[in-house]
């Protein structure tokens, strides 16, 4: 018998490892509002790469709304044996990544690492996707 295989499947919270940008950038265009609005999404992993939680921000126009996510975030989550990972996207229909990106990645990324979580993406989804990560030169942080 014929099966299908898994490559369009989204990963299960709990259950599937997020190990590439593709597993991630599917997760976010599936939670992505429909049609596009300027949102924020952040997705949680645990020690395994698993999704543990996502959390959308709806009416995020003001770029550095990011930073107060990110600054929320792991206030709740310093400690929290479950977290150790940060995926985010930036939703900006019609935009797309702008040069102060590259310092809200750096600010976000210190922000994590003060309370031991990994920033392991940031997507800018709008006229095309970008990660400000790359444009900092920074190396890729999956697991694969």
């Amino acid at each position: 018998m014929f099966e299908f295989a898994n490559v369009h499947r989204l990963p299960r919270g709990g259950v599937d490892p997020i190990v590439s940008i593709y597993d991630a950038l599917r997760i976010v265009i599936f939670s992505m509002a429909a049609p596009p609005c300027d949102q924020i999404i952040a997705l949680t992993l645990d020690a395994e790469s698993r999704g543990r939680n996502i959390l959308i921000v709806n009416n995020t126009p003001d770029p550095n709304a990011l930073l107060g996510i990110v600054d929320m975030i792991s206030n709740s989550a310093a400690g929290d044996p479950h977290v150790h990972g940060l995926i985010l996207a930036s939703v900006r229909p019609g935009g797309g990544v702008s040069y102060d990106d590259l310092d809200r990645w750096d600010q976000a990324d210190d922000i994590c690492a003060a309370v031991g979580i990994d920033l392991i993406e940031w997507f800018v989804l709008g006229a095309s996707i970008g990660c400000p990560r790359e444009l900092c030169g920074a190396d890729a942080r999956w697991a694969a």
